[in-house]
């Protein structure tokens, strides 16, 4: 046999070897088991969120004050007690006292959010309406809740004069207010100058007949003060 043929022989060989390994490999790729599809995972649903520490401290806080203000309204600063206030909101005296170290801390609190509720929902009104809103206010006895509420405020604050400190800003600014209200009601469409002492004037008349027609209907009756009375002198004032 000659070198050509042993080289031949060689080429012949590895072809044929390389032959073999490829379909070995294709049979083997074929007759593999295909892979198993998973389903898909379910999508993460997002778990509810539970009620923060600080919010139920928030919720608690606003229930207390809420029963205060009934509770006040019913029966004075003076009749009321911390353990009335924690029973008409569901609570203990010491869920109270977690959150009003006294009656008073509890008092000035309720007499700060009630102001300050007061004027944040006035702020939308217009002062031209307030005659309208007077003679729906003319109609309510005595006894309405809110009316007494502010009017325990006030009685506290004459009552307590150590209490003047924290309460009188907000009143003083509760007539600010009103006579900037009744500035824009009178000033020109545009002009923004500071209320007048004319203002400030019909504002604190506002105030009086808002805070007095009510109280001496109910004691002297409607033959005395009529329905419609305050908001006829409002109206009188407005066109001052």
């Amino acid at each position: 046999m000659t070198t050509a043929d042993d080289e031949t022989i060689r080429a012949a060989t590895r072809a044929l070897t390389e032959a073999t390994a490829v379909l070995s490999d294709l049979l083997a790729r074929r007759t593999a088991p295909a892979p198993s599809k998973r389903p898909n995972p379910p999508p993460k649903t997002k778990p509810p969120t539970a009620p923060t520490k600080s919010s139920k401290v928030d919720q608690t806080r606003a229930e207390l004050l809420a029963a205060a203000g009934r509770v006040f309204a019913e029966k004075g600063y003076e009749g009321a007690s911390v353990g009335d206030i924690a029973a008409a909101a569901g609570y203990t005296k010491g869920a109270l006292y977690a959150h009003f170290t006294s009656k008073t801390e509890l008092f000035l609190a309720f007499a700060r959010q009630k102001l300050h509720d007061d004027m944040t929902a006035g702020s939308a009104e217009d002062v031209s309406c307030l005659a309208d809103a007077m003679r729906d206010n003319a109609d309510h006895h005595v006894d309405d809740e809110t009316m007494l509420r502010g009017l325990e405020i006030m009685t506290y604050a004459v009552r307590h004069p150590e209490s003047h400190a924290e309460l009188a800003p907000q009143l003083a600014d509760s007539v600010h207010w009103l006579a900037r209200k009744v500035r824009d009601d009178r000033a020109p469409a545009g002009k923004a100058n500071p209320p007048t002492e004319s203002d400030y004037d019909t504002a604190i008349g506002i105030i009086s007949i808002t805070n007095f027609t009510v109280l001496l209907r109910s004691v002297t009756g409607p033959e005395t003060i009529p329905p419609g009375a305050g908001g006829r002198l409002i109206e009188r004032l407005m066109g001052s």
